[in-house]
C-alpha cells in the first residue's frame, strides 16, 4: 500500500466517524424536536382547544382568577359565599 493509499484510508476512517457523529446528533435533535412539538401541542390545546379539551386553570397569558378580581366578580361560582 502506498503512502497516498494509507492517507486516503485514514481520511476515509475519519470521515466515517464524522458521519456517525452527525447521524447521532441528528437523531438527538429529532427527539428534542418531537418533545418540543408535544409541549407546543399541549399548550395550544390548553389555550385554544374546545372547552371540553381544555385543561383546568388559567390559559397562556391569562392571570389567575382570585376572589377579589373583576373577572371573578362576573362569575358567580367563584364569588365568596354570602354570610
Amino acid at each position: 500500500m502506498t503512502a497516498r493509499e494509507r492517507e486516503l484510508d485514514a481520511d476515509n476512517t475519519r470521515l466515517r466517524a464524522t458521519v456517525d457523529e452527525l447521524r447521532s446528533l441528528v437523531a438527538d435533535l429529532r427527539r428534542q424536536l418531537d418533545r418540543q412539538q408535544l409541549t407546543l401541542d399541549r399548550l395550544t390545546r390548553t389555550a385554544f382547544g374546545r372547552t371540553s379539551e381544555r385543561l383546568p386553570g388559567p390559559t397562556v397569558g391569562e392571570p389567575p382568577v382570585t376572589n377579589d378580581s373583576p373577572a371573578c366578580k362576573r362569575r358567580p361560582r367563584c364569588a365568596a359565599p354570602a354570610g
